[in-house]
């Protein structure tokens, strides 16, 4: 943006004045940089190594594919977008707890159980998840 200013006229810098520039029309700054840094798409990695809340994962979706035929038609009755469930399927997201206790439902698995497991399986290797593990007094297998 640029602003007139008259010719004679003077700028003042820490309590100096000097004189304008000689030009008739000097940039005015309006922000502290003239574009927003935009940030480059990378991919998110795939997972190489799955955790135990993605194994869960896995299992209960290939559980409720059984079931309904296809990703889509499990996402639907879950109530979540099919573009998560792909997401959920590399490891590029990790899933909830609430939403693989849908998905256990779905695939006819008891929610509870599947709500259990998800939940250790997304403490697991801290301390927390031993007393998980007593407090829920869960089995080890995936999916319930």
């Amino acid at each position: 943006m640029m602003a007139k200013r008259a010719a004679n006229a003077t700028v003042s810098v820490i309590g100096t004045s000097t004189p304008a520039p000689s030009t008739e029309y000097a940039p005015v700054r309006t922000t502290a940089h003239a574009w927003p840094r935009v940030r480059s798409a990378k991919p998110r990695p795939i997972v190489d190594v799955p955790t135990a809340l993605h194994r869960l994962t896995l299992v209960l979706l290939d559980a409720a594919r059984v079931v309904t035929g296809s990703d889509s038609e499990t996402a639907r009755r879950a109530g979540v977008r099919p573009k998560m469930m792909n997401e959920w399927r590399s490891g590029r997201r990790a899933s909830l707890p609430e939403d693989l206790a849908l998905i256990a439902e779905v695939a006819g698995r008891n929610p509870l159980v599947a709500l259990g497991q998800a939940v250790l399986a997304k403490h697991e290797g801290k301390p927390r998840a031993e007393r998980l593990k007593h407090a829920l007094r869960l089995k080890t297998r995936p999916g319930g």
